[in-house]
């Protein structure tokens, strides 16, 4: 059951990049999502918080196509996804960054970003992705997997900006990285933010969730716990509520684990359902 937080924000009258409504969702028989709602608008960025294993990275894959659920449906751009493979989805715009970055780590940077070019097809962009993350001009030619965690996170975002996304997928993207290169990240996410590309971003920060999004979802179970604009979810003890004593408004708090569940029945990072 959603718990309302605060007066309720006007809907948008766009129809919104993406749509999840009433999923379900799990591994085998193991149910992970339950009746989940969650909905993304052009130009936003949406956080998905929650304890480990709360079912955060399934409702990623599901939206993603990696993972077809059990009842519900998925729309992109108001169109009906739910049976459409990933490929289908790439092309109306959708892009992912998986927990773990997702990169080909025996290519070169360069070839890494030219697979990128996805729907938009074009080598133009180069030009314009290099100047959003310079970080990677000197390193062009150097194998993906010789770059430092944060240089690989900064490829995985730009492979992403090369093919013109209007929605990105964001799986923990400051995992074990240092707060400086978390903050380059972030600032990368809000140019992308300003172009009008929608955001959905699973991070385990809460306070730079917070920073960086308009609107947040709370899991909890597999469900949608609580859910608001990041103004109201700064209120602390709301926090501490659904994310337990882990909840601290620090930049270097992430959310608590989960107990995991057994073995093989858990979804990706052993997410459950209890």
């Amino acid at each position: 059951m959603t718990v309302p937080v605060g007066p309720a924000r006007p809907a948008p009258t766009e129809v919104p990049v993406l749509a999840i409504t009433a999923v379900t969702a799990g591994y085998g028989r193991t149910t992970v999502l339950r009746d989940v709602n969650v909905t993304v608008p052009s130009g936003r960025v949406v956080a998905l918080l929650g304890s480990n294993g709360a079912g955060k990275t399934t409702l990623l894959r599901v939206a993603a196509g990696l993972l077809r659920p059990a009842s519900g449906t998925v729309s992109i751009h108001g169109v009906d996804v739910t049976r459409r493979p990933p490929y289908q989805r790439a092309r109306q715009g959708l892009s992912i960054v998986p927990e773990g970055r997702g990169i080909f780590r025996g290519m070169t940077v360069r070839d890494n970003l030219m697979i990128g070019r996805g729907r938009a097809g074009r080598g133009d962009r180069l030009a314009p992705t290099i100047d959003l993350f310079p970080e990677l001009s000197p390193h062009l030619a150097q194998v993906a997997g010789t770059l430092s965690g944060g240089q690989q996170q900064m490829l995985s975002l730009a492979r992403c900006y090369l093919a013109d996304p209007s929605l990105m997928l964001l799986d923990e993207l400051s995992m074990g990285l240092a707060p400086i290169v978390i903050d380059k990240i972030y600032s990368r996410i809000a140019e992308l933010a300003r172009t009008g590309t929608a955001v959905l971003l699973v991070e385990q920060y809460i306070h730079r969730a917070l920073q960086m999004a308009e609107l947040v979802y709370v899991l909890e179970r597999g469900r949608v716990a609580v859910s608001g604009t990041a103004e109201e979810m700064r209120d602390h003890d709301m926090m501490s509520r659904y994310l337990g004593a882990s909840a601290e408004m620090s930049d270097l708090a992430p959310t608590g684990p989960a107990p995991a569940g057994p073995a093989g029945d858990g979804g990706p990072e052993g997410e459950t359902n209890p």
